[in-house]
């Protein structure tokens, strides 16, 4: 009798650790989903924020941006010696000054085959890097009452469920009209 009771106590306990492993994997598999959202939509949001001009949200999201790799262009240098106030006029200096368009790259976010991935463009060269696996698709909509606001939205597949992830950002350079 008292074998029989131990054995049934290792049979439920061994139960309890097969479902509780269950449950772990399913929780697992969940956070991993939500996870791959939130590093596709942190890393899209972040680059379009940088943006310096919306080139299509068509297949994806196409905009230009500053490389970061090229120097800041260096501004006019005031004359010497200094005219006088009334007839010199200071150079007029734009961000294009600063920033040429030989210095801005092109970026492409893309969804293919449940991942997100990123092409840059820049000096005449392409490079296309995986962001993150486990995105199913994403949208983005660029608000036209207020240019440079974008909506955001990242679909993800969880447990055969399609949940989304979404938000706004605005884009400084472009609200601000930086040419």
């Amino acid at each position: 009798m008292a074998l029989f009771l131990v054995g049934l106590a290792m049979g439920f306990l061994g139960l309890l650790f097969q479902r509780s492993f269950e449950i772990l994997r399913v929780v697992d598999e969940r956070e991993r989903a939500r996870q791959a959202g939130r590093m596709g939509y942190d890393r899209l949001s972040s680059e379009l924020r940088e943006a310096v001009e919306f080139i299509s949200f068509d297949v994806g999201a196409e905009f230009k941006k500053i490389n970061p790799q090229t120097p800041v262009a260096i501004p006019p240098v005031e004359p010497t010696p200094v005219p006088e106030a009334s007839t010199w006029m200071a150079p007029d200096w734009k961000s294009l000054d600063a920033y040429p368009e030989a210095s801005r790259m092109t970026v492409l976010y893309t969804a293919e085959d449940e991942a997100m991935f990123r092409t840059v463009t820049a000096s005449g060269r392409t490079s296309k890097q995986l962001v993150v696996e486990g995105v199913n698709s994403f949208v983005c909509t660029p608000n036209l009452d207020n240019w440079g606001e974008v909506e955001i939205v990242i679909s993800i597949k969880e447990n055969k469920k399609i949940i989304t992830v979404s938000g706004r950002i605005l884009s400084p350079c472009i609200k601000e009209g930086f040419k």
